[in-house]
């Protein structure tokens, strides 16, 4: 295919930047499930009354991009539908992600919800309360500060889609 016109041009190049926005997401994704893992998972001691489920990693997702007007977005999100209910496998344990009394909902909000609130800022209980350990604000900081995904980086991954997409339509990259 050859680009004919302005409107061919600025497809292609929309084309590139979903797929750029797209590995970009995985990165971040990534950098935010590390931060979750190292902050609280390896940091909490393994409990003899709690069973742990890795649902709350497993709920870090990523929308496919989408054009909204001239813009491309792209969303890296928690579905919190994957963090489900589950009454305590043993005598002695707590229930996952429920009230002690079995409600999944505390003072009306879901609790699968309100993990991510407690897990970052803290949990106040008189059964077991912790500080929140600061993963999603960990997560800005790294990547505001190019820690973990730099500018550079992210420039680096828009730049060889782009260079890519040329290549395909017949132009020589010199660089």
């Amino acid at each position: 295919m050859v680009i004919k016109s302005y409107a061919e041009l600025e497809r292609a190049l929309n084309k590139v930047m979903e797929q750029a926005l797209e590995e970009i997401s995985y990165e971040i994704a990534s950098i935010l499930r590390n931060n979750l893992q190292r902050l609280w998972y390896d940091a909490m001691p393994v409990s003899t009354y709690y069973e742990r489920t890795e649902q709350l990693i497993e709920a870090i997702n990523q929308s496919m991009p989408t054009m909204i007007g001239k813009q491309v977005n792209v969303q890296v999100f928690f579905d919190t539908s994957v963090i489900q209910s589950i009454q305590k496998a043993r005598e002695g344990q707590f229930n996952r992600h429920m009230s002690l009394d079995g409600d999944d909902t505390w003072n009306g909000a879901p609790i699968n919800e309100l993990i991510l609130t407690w897990i970052e800022k803290r949990q106040s209980s008189r059964v077991h309360s912790y500080s929140g350990v600061g993963f999603f604000q960990k997560t800005i900081k790294d990547i505001s500060a190019g820690r973990s995904l730099s500018t550079d980086k992210m420039a680096a991954i828009i730049i060889n889609q782009v260079k890519d997409v040329f290549r395909r339509h017949g132009f020589k990259i010199i660089r």
